[in-house]
């Protein structure tokens, strides 16, 4: 096995970080979106079926590609 070298392995560390916080901005966006939208037409904010049914689903993603399903769960 080659050793890596580390300046790029720095800098593709740098970019997937950056993909990472992105995408969790993005998602705290439509997250705000939806609340709002709940808000204006009176819908429950929390809604268990679905919230249960989104948390097994990236439960069993994380499995599925060996992260731990609990850290993934934390994520949401």
């Amino acid at each position: 096995m080659a050793i890596p070298d580390l300046k790029i392995s720095g800098d593709r560390l740098a970019i997937v970080d950056d993909m990472i916080f992105r995408l969790i901005r993005m998602r705290m966006s439509i997250a705000g979106d939806v609340a709002a939208f709940k808000k204006k037409t009176g819908e429950p904010i929390f809604r268990s079926g679905i919230e249960d049914a989104r948390i097994e689903k990236v439960r069993k993603l994380a499995e599925e590609i060996g992260l731990n399903p609990h850290f993934a769960e934390s994520i949401l």
